[in-house]
């Protein structure tokens, strides 16, 4: 497992600190999205994710656990006043379907052979 996500040896910037582990930014967000799907995977009943306490917890800030959640498929709504209170969150992910993909936009010049 730590080979797949976290290729390198762990490092150490001083004696004191505690040994660091270098990783960059996309293996990170893909061990975050890999975990975030397990959280919704693990909630069968309703397939959804608190956005508030995953968070708190994993130390990131929500915009990005709601970035990730809506590229993986998930609405992100406001909970009910009684989710609130019993997940301690304010927005709550749900996953609705697979995630589409982007839609190819072309910009360039429809007739541009014909001028030719």
């Amino acid at each position: 497992m730590r080979e797949l996500f976290f290729p390198g040896e762990f490092v150490s910037e001083n004696s004191r600190s505690k040994r660091k582990l270098a990783v960059n930014l996309m293996a990170k967000d893909r061990l975050l999205a890999h975990i975030l799907c397990l959280a919704i995977i693990l909630d069968y009943e309703n397939m959804a994710l608190p956005i508030t306490p995953w968070a708190k917890e994993l130390g990131i800030a929500e915009p990005k656990i709601t970035k990730l959640a809506v590229a993986l498929g998930c609405n992100v709504s406001a909970a009910t006043a009684a989710e609130g209170v019993r997940l301690g969150t304010l927005r709550i992910a749900r996953l609705v379907g697979p995630p589409q993909t982007p839609k190819k936009r072309f910009s360039g010049r429809i007739n541009a052979r014909r001028g030719r």
